[in-house]
């Protein structure tokens, strides 16, 4: 019975993919942001790192297109971090808006560190077509300003040759 279950929450998992999922940065959010703005180019690098501990694990599933979140108490453990980036080079990402009752699939910056299982987690964030950051505290008249993010940036900072690209 328990391979059975084990299978159907794989299936669930890893079978069903979302078209938008809203990461929502809060109060509890720990965000250590990295920025570049100039005339042609808006870049900003999000790393979601955790540094106290965690007193509940989310643990994620996809079931018809929306997302379910079960939160789950667990020990302390490590946490690998994330890195979450927008550019919107010469406009081609501008930032949207968004109403608070579109949003179906959201979920809470600070769940990322609390996932039960990261990998699976990390999964699911590559395979969501859209991938949109929120700030909770810029809302106005239930609209909210949205960035399309993605994990991997499309272009590295060029350096010199001689210099070495630091791991942000």
């Amino acid at each position: 019975m328990r391979i059975l279950f084990f299978l159907c929450f794989v299936a669930t998992t890893y079978g069903q993919k979302l078209d938008e999922l809203y990461i929502i940065i809060d109060k509890h959010s720990q965000v250590d942001t990295v920025g570049v703005i100039s005339k042609d180019i808006e870049y900003s690098m999000y790393r979601i790192y955790k540094k106290d501990e965690v007193r509940l694990s989310v643990q994620f599933l996809v079931e018809d297109g929306l997302l379910k979140k079960n939160y789950v108490k667990e020990d302390t453990k490590d946490w690998p971090s994330y890195e979450l980036y927008y550019i919107n080079d010469k406009g081609d990402n501008p930032r949207r808006l968004v109403y608070e009752g579109d949003m179906k699939n959201s979920i809470f910056y600070s769940d990322l560190y609390g996932a039960k299982n990261p990998l699976e987690l990390l999964q699911l964030l590559k395979e969501t077509k859209g991938l949109y950051l929120v700030h909770k505290d810029y809302k106005q008249d239930g609209f909210y300003i949205a960035k399309k993010i993605t994990l991997e940036p499309k272009f590295k900072l060029s350096v010199s040759s001689e210099e070495v690209t630091p791991d942000f």
